[in-house]
């Protein structure tokens, strides 16, 4: 029962995360102040004594961001070409992807970090022949 309403919990935590979620893009670039801007600076400072700082350039606010937008702490809607870095090649919190980081299966996997290679979850072989076969050419399925 304790187990069943920690679920719940978190099913809800998750839900209410994803409505703060941008859901679309800004309709261009937007620049509010320099970049980096005071609350850039504010937090670099902040974490100075951290960790190092040299790289960073701006502090994102990974829940104003959308599509192909990056929002800076200071409210900054900047076209990111980069995409992170090529880590994002759907942007910002695509809409399918949130959805599915809705999901209590992913959230587990995502707290749980599994090293897949030799402790898979016990329903990966059915997660993976889902995931390939709807994308794999004919002939192949």
């Amino acid at each position: 029962m304790l187990r069943q309403g920690a679920r719940h919990s978190q099913i809800v935590l998750a839900a209410r995360n994803v409505a703060s979620i941008a859901s679309q893009e800004p309709a261009g670039p937007s620049m509010k102040t320099k970049v980096p801007g005071p609350a850039s600076i504010t937090i670099k400072k902040k974490m100075d004594p951290l960790h190092q700082t040299t790289s960073v350039r701006l502090f994102v606010d990974f829940e104003k961001s959308f599509g192909n937008y990056m929002v800076d702490a200071d409210g900054n809607a900047l076209l990111d070409v980069y995409t992170q870095i090529s880590s994002l090649p759907l942007g910002y919190n695509h809409p399918d992807l949130v959805k599915a980081a809705a999901n209590p299966n992913f959230i587990t996997s995502l707290v749980s970090r599994p090293a897949l290679g030799s402790f898979p979850r016990n329903d990966f072989p059915d997660g993976i022949q889902e995931a390939l076969t709807s994308v794999a050419p004919k002939g192949l399925k």
